[in-house]
């Protein structure tokens, strides 16, 4: 028993550590750094022909801030918008917020942090079938 309690503690604290919770399995990590870490809820993904929409989580612990934000990416041109998003004083998600606006499509910069998200997402998103393109026109 005290074994097992040591596992949940350790796994709690690796999860915080990489600035995540461990008993959430949805957010997955796809980049992280000395100051920051990118997750993408993989549950969330979406795909529309070329187009991926995710939610993505940015977790920013040199600034002491965090974001929640619904992307699309363009998988053919490797551009990416953002559709809403929130930002959070402290790494959890639940400081005082601020509201994102909508942003405009955006070339990603290659050999970035965007740029690993956009590869996890177009590589990850369900493929449509070919009921899901006929009714999507």
């Amino acid at each position: 028993m005290k074994s097992l309690l040591i596992c949940f503690y350790l796994l709690i604290f690796a999860g915080a550590a990489f600035g995540q919770n461990a008993v959430d399995p949805k957010w997955v990590g796809v980049n992280s750094n000395d100051s920051a870490d990118i997750y993408v809820d993989k549950t969330s993904l979406k795909r529309n022909g070329d187009i991926v929409t995710a939610w993505i989580k940015l977790v920013v612990r040199s600034a002491n801030m965090s974001a929640k934000q619904l992307k699309e990416y363009n998988c053919k041109t490797t551009q990416a918008r953002r559709l809403a998003g929130t930002a959070y004083k402290g790494l959890n998600t639940d400081g005082p917020q601020t509201i994102l606006d909508q942003a405009d499509w955006k070339y990603i910069t290659r050999e970035t942090a965007e740029e690993s998200v956009l590869e996890y997402v177009c590589k990850e998103a369900p493929k449509q079938g070919w009921l899901d393109k006929f009714l999507s026109k």
